[in-house]
């Protein structure tokens, strides 16, 4: 390899190569004009601290003795001038909730922006004193296997495919089934309800009793009783208010108060007074007052075309007659006037509910449209807050209008409605009355049955609507949202078409597996004879197909969906939930007609569109991503493994860039990203004052193996080109052009220059990636805000096998909420051996069951640093990059901090409000220990700072449950419990193994207990009184130990529960923890087959539960990382050295 040939003026105090060869001190001195190294050093170090001046020395291009950052040797209390001093108490996280999520960006933008276009001497003198960088801090505050094959593919599609049918089905079945309750409960409430009932011998008693057409000559008479008609208004009472139930807790007055009147006259007054199939039809004319407002839409800026205004004004004109047609019938031929002015009005205030989602900055309306704007603008901001009230207000509302309506104002109808009545009120114009031979009848199953019918009714009603948001948010809008929804009422007609005419010639014998007495209304006030050919002549039927087409040219918007994948509810409906009457209507209605898509935003220009021939894709909303990884003592497969995802996702990110600048594609999950690998002790041993040092093997192993890891990905035999070398501040660097155009910067850290250790390199690459080419830069707030939003810190481990999809998966959690600081994916532990099987089953049942819960209860409280998405602006928040940069000063730091610094970053998150989230789908392979003495030595590190961090946030619980509104005072409790088992674990399993010798070896309590207590007494001892080597070594013999005593157990176990049945408490709990693990592999068909690790995992649980225990506690003292401890470097000083010879 070539040497650096630098001009003296920027050759750093320092010097090294990659082969070997240097130049050395003397020999840089005599190619400088300006006279010695130490001379122009101090020239050098004597200018002042600028921006500029910062960029270059971390492009390596100004020579110094190095930035001040966190993770530099300097002083800590030199670096924050503003910030204050770093409080032990996790309290000072706390920030003002009226502050800004970043308020670094913010804070420090006016001392960069007002000094943006001065020259370099005024800014000189401006940030000689603070570093533009350096701006985070610590605020006080009161005490308050990643590659998969073909069939994986294959599979994964069918299973979309097949999610897709089933989403369609369940949809559409719902939806029929919710819609045909809720008309089954109505035609329940007519009041021609004929029956024919079998009288019994007992008298004034019944045998059973089926519907009939009113006009089917009877004698005598049977009718549903008021008390039980009355259980059928209160059914649709449920119906109409279970929806605001639901969303009290979660909307104008006065425009829900009119939405709720017309659903009320319509439950009332309209429906139980029709057959079902007007009563479908009808349902239609919900989109009235929105296809209004759509034909003042105008789209876009330039207006819209000539055939879609045509279009709108038919669909509206289609919408009015669904108001008028059948009231003007009926007025015209002087029958029903409260069938007429009843669907008149009541679809006229249904139809207002919606107008919310077709207002728009688009809308022509002149002053009504300004005035529309500013209201939907306000009732946006209030939306939240005023639920609860509105909820109540509309139950109360509707409580009063079914009494008005139902009642006519008379009190005996009153009593009747509320259980009060004797069946003998005969001024109720909408309850049945006895009249000359016709009987009342009640009783049985009767008084129950509107129950049952609403319950079915009302979670049908739930189960749609939950599946159409999960169909909206992966994807899968058009084929199973729009098209079950478009054609439930269509199908739903025929069906009761073909209902009610089987029911005719069955002679009132049901179908259905329902009592023969409960039937929908298949008559036209009281005449069944020639029931379609009544509505085809006199309602004109086939009109109704200019209303179905009205209203899906209304709802057209349902069909071009524009949203990203897993996109927030508020983001897909206007209105939170559903109502129970119109179902479908209000799904298709509530749909958000102009979502705000921040994904096409980011694939470019202004308003998101890409823009032919553009010669850069990215824009302040485009995510970057920075990959960052640490290394440090990785093996080649290692390497090969983490620079071959490397090469896949620069693979990635050239297909996309490349179907944008030259296809003109629109691809919402564009995204640009930067590589970073910050190589720890990177260089041979050297002194301080020495000037000539080269790399160590691992680096040059690293530079080795870059062409067979692109040759692996690319699948052709790749020479990728030499890097450009730099020297720097803290060591070198090494900075690659992938073959995709991305870059990749190898930072050779070195040891007698900065701190090492995996968390200064991550507060190394913070401060670089977003302190310094982020927030340094003379940008506009609103701007590094923005920008910030859309950069991402990807961290891994250097080992770590991921692909592309993965990461996007992460970013799409971040895309969903802005609040959601950092995303973690499924980690596959791989490797050989059976350490490797332990942990295969230790992490599934980890990730299943565990980090799910988290996600969905609360927050996950550790993402990994080998696989993580963090979001730039939740890091540079207060109280969480600067802090994270905080020396270790006593031993509980040391362990917090040092020992599992990912656990304690995300700590820190949490408690300023933050979400950790978790996606199990985004999987990602890393090697792990497969030998014992290193998984311990893991585990020991792992284990206390897990306890520490968890002591952290529930010692600050009451700020924590404040500032994050993900984490509840039950999510804590759950948390506390979790620690505090954790801490009578060993305790638990010592007392279990005790129980197990008493039952298999038939030994007494007391002397199982001794026996026990040996082997933990002798291990407790050598603990304190040996070295760690020896101290592994009688671990693992008593490992041995226990895993048989283990087996003894088990098999103890067994005769028990063949000696006991399968009802004894034994037998119960055994099959309930194995049936947790087996239904949750099923839930993870791919890692089924972790659970035969689960008998490995069985017999270690003595020493991984106390043994391991008490080897952490033992050993806090000790601060090593323990993995990879083994691997030195290879000393060529060594292998100079003359062999000795014998003789």
């Amino acid at each position: 390899m070539p040497l650096f040939v630098c001009d003296i003026n920027i050759v750093p105090y320092t010097y090294w190569s990659l082969n070997g060869l240097s130049l050395t001190s003397k020999e840089l001195a005599r190619n400088s004009e300006g006279g010695s190294v130490y001379t122009r050093i101090k020239k050098i170090m004597d200018k002042p601290w600028t921006p500029a001046r910062l960029r270059k020395i971390y492009d390596g291009l100004v020579g110094s003795e190095g930035v001040v950052n966190p993770a530099f040797v300097t002083s800590m209390d030199s670096i924050n001038i503003e910030g204050n001093t770093w409080s032990d108490t996790s309290s000072d996280n706390v920030k003002d909730p009226l502050s800004s999520r970043a308020s670094t960006l913010t804070r420090e933008v006016q001392e960069i922006q007002d000094g943006a276009n001065s020259s370099t001497q005024e800014m000189d003198k401006k940030f000689t004193g603070v570093k533009p960088w350096d701006v985070f801090r610590i605020t006080p505050r009161d005490r308050y296997k990643a590659a998969s094959g073909s069939y994986v593919n294959l599979l994964t599609k069918i299973v979309k495919v097949v999610t897709s049918i089933f989403l369609t089905l369940f949809i559409l079945t719902t939806t029929i089934l919710s819609k045909s309750a809720l008309l089954l409960i109505t035609s329940n409430m007519y009041t021609n309800v004929t029956l024919d009932c079998k009288k019994a011998d007992v008298l004034g008693h019944v045998q059973s009793c089926r519907r009939v057409p009113p006009d089917e000559p009877l004698k005598p008479t049977f009718i549903p009783s008021q008390n039980v008609e009355v259980r059928w208004v209160w059914a649709a009472l449920i119906v109409v208010c279970m929806p605001y139930l639901f969303t009290m807790f979660k909307c104008v007055l006065v425009v829900e108060s009119l939405h709720t009147i017309g659903l009320c006259i319509f439950v009332f007054y309209v429906l139980p007074n029709m057959d079902p199939l007007r009563g479908l039809l009808l349902t239609f004319g919900a989109a009235f007052v929105p296809s209004i407002l759509k034909m003042f839409d105008n789209q876009r800026e330039s207006g819209r075309k000539l055939y879609i205004l045509l279009a709108d004004v038919t669909a509206m004109l289609f919408q009015l007659t669904v108001l008028l047609l059948w009231p003007i019938r009926n007025i015209l031929k002087g029958e029903n006037y409260e069938e007429a002015w009843g669907i008149f009005v009541s679809f006229l205030l249904i139809s207002i509910g919606w107008w919310e989602n077709y207002i728009n900055r688009f809308t022509n309306l002149g002053r009504i449209g300004v005035t529309l704007k500013d209201l939907k603008r306000n009732i946006r901001r209030m939306r939240t807050k005023i639920y609860a009230v509105v909820g109540v207000w509309k139950i109360i509302l509707s409580f009063s209008l079914m009494t008005a309506m139902m009642s006519n104002f008379q009190l005996s109808c009153v009593k009747v409605l509320y259980f009060l009545g004797d069946n003998t009120a005969s001024e109720c114009p909408h309850f049945s009355s006895i009249q000359g031979d016709t009987r009342a009848v009640e009783g049985g199953s009767m008084w129950y049955d509107p129950f049952w019918i609403v319950l079915i009714q009302v979670f049908s009603c739930l189960l749609c609507y939950t599946f159409s948001k999960t169909a909206c948010k992966i994807m899968l809008q058009v084929v199973s949202f729009a098209l079950p929804l478009m054609m439930a009422v269509p199908v739903l007609v025929g069906l009761t078409i073909g209902e009610c005419e089987t029911w005719k010639q069955n002679n009132g014998t049901s179908p259905l597996l329902m009592p023969d007495y409960l039937y929908w209304t298949c008559d036209v006030h009281g005449i069944s004879h020639n029931f379609l050919e009544t509505l085809v002549s006199e309602y004109y039927l086939p009109l109704t197909i200019g209303w179905w087409l009205s209203f899906m040219w209304v709802t057209f918007h349902i069909w071009m969906p524009r949203v990203e994948r897993l996109v927030q509810t508020e983001r897909l409906f206007v209105q939170p939930l559903y109502c129970g009457v119109m179902l479908e209507q209000s799904l298709m209605l509530n749909r958000r007609h102009r979502a705000k898509f921040n994904a096409y935003a980011n694939a470019g220009g202004q308003n998101g569109i890409i823009m032919p021939g553009r010669s850069s894709l990215k824009t302040d909303t485009t995510p970057m991503i920075y990959v960052c990884a640490t290394m440090w003592h990785e093996v080649e497969k290692e390497m090969v493994q983490f620079l071959t995802s490397l090469f896949r996702l620069d693979t990635d990110q050239c297909a996309r860039k490349n179907a944008q600048k030259f296809f003109d594609v629109v691809d919402p999950d564009y995204y640009e990203f930067e590589a970073h690998i910050f190589f720890d002790n990177a260089f041979e041993k050297h002194e301080d004052d020495q000037y000539e040092y080269h790399v160590n093997s691992f680096v040059k192993q690293l530079i080795r193996v870059m062409d067979k890891a692109a040759s692996k990905v690319h699948r052709i035999t790749m020479k990728i080109p030499p890097p450009t070398k730099y020297p720097t501040p803290y060591g070198g660097r090494l900075e690659w052009t992938l073959p995709g155009n991305n870059k990749l910067n190898v930072h050779l850290k070195d040891n007698m220059k900065i701190r090492h250790k995996k968390r200064w390199s991550q507060v190394m690459y913070m401060y670089y990636l977003l302190g310094y080419k982020l927030v340094a830069q003379p940008l506009d707030a609103r701007r590094k805000q923005t920008m910030a939003d859309n950069t991402y810190i990807l961290t891994l481990d250097g080992d770590v096998d991921f692909k592309p999809s993965a990461v996007q998966l992460l970013v799409d959690r971040m895309r969903k909420n802005e609040k959601v600081g950092a995303a973690c994916g499924r980690i596959h532990p791989i490797g050989t051996g059976p350490m490797i099987w332990y942990q295969k089953f230790e992490y599934a049942v980890s990730h299943w069951l565990q980090k799910a819960t988290e996600h969905m209860i609360g927050c996950v409280l550790c993402s990994p640093g080998c696989f993580s998405l963090f979001r730039a602006s939740s890091l540079m928040d207060d109280n969480v990059m600067r802090k994270y940069a905080t020396m270790s000063s006593n031993a509980r730091h040391y362990v917090q901090f040092d020992q599992g610094e990912d656990r304690w970053l995300c700590t820190l998150l949490l408690q300023q409000g933050y979400r950790v989230e978790y996606s199990a789908a985004a999987d990602a392979l890393t090697y792990a220990p497969e030998g014992f003495d290193e998984f311990y030595n893991q585990r020991r590190r792992w284990s206390p700072s897990t306890m520490a961090n968890i002591m952290d946030l529930l010692g600050d619980w009451k700020n924590v449950i404040r500032l994050n509104e993900n984490i509840s005072f039950l999510y804590i409790i759950y948390q506390l419990l979790l620690f505090l088992s954790s801490i009578i674990t060993p305790g638990t399993i010592f007392l279990l193994i005790v129980g197990a010798l008493n039952s298999a070896f038939k030994i007494d309590l007391l002397t199982s207990l001794f026996i026990n207590l040996v082997p933990v007494l002798l291990y407790l001892i050598a603990c304190f009184v040996t070295t760690s080597k020896w101290q592994l070594r009688l671990a693992g013999i008593l490992s041995l130990v226990y895993a048989m005593i283990m087996m003894v157990v088990v098999v103890g176990l067994g005769l028990e529960m063949k000696r006991e049945g399968t009802c004894s408490p034994t037998t119960i709990f055994l099959i309930f923890v194995i049936g947790i693990f087996v239904v949750a592999a099923i839930f993870h068909p791919r890692e089924f087959y972790c659970l035969l690790h689960g008998a490995l995992y069985l017999l270690s649980i003595p020493s991984m539960s106390m043994l391991l225990m008490i080897y952490s506690m033992c050993n806090l003292h000790v601060v090593s990382w323990g993995t990879r401890e083994n691997a030195v470097a290879a000393n060529p000083a060594e292998k100079l050295k003359p062999k000795s010879t014998k003789g």
